[in-house]
């Protein structure tokens, strides 16, 4: 079973050898990551999440480490906090 999330960095950059270059790793670094033979490190995450401007998110390969851009944006409130009126 493939990891969906560098398939997906792997077509937009258009090989495992070319996202390989961009990330700075060997291809067969990449192909043990895509098929789950070795589990995509904190350092590669940010490496696609840059190869692939974004498209690819560090926290969409490991949700473990990193948050969503848009959790970070949108400050969570109570559902009893009123908003004042400005």
């Amino acid at each position: 079973m493939e990891n969906r999330h560098i398939a997906v960095a792997v077509q937009l950059l258009g090989s495992q050898s070319a996202l390989a270059r961009a990330c700075g790793y060997s291809r067969s670094g990449i192909c043990l990551a895509l098929h789950r033979k070795r589990m995509v490190t904190a350092e590669l995450a940010v490496a696609i999440d840059q190869a692939t401007g974004g498209e690819v998110s560090r926290a969409a390969l490991r949700p473990d480490l990193f948050r969503p851009a848009r959790a970070v944006l949108e400050p969570r409130l109570a559902p009893d906090v009123a908003i004042p009126y400005i």
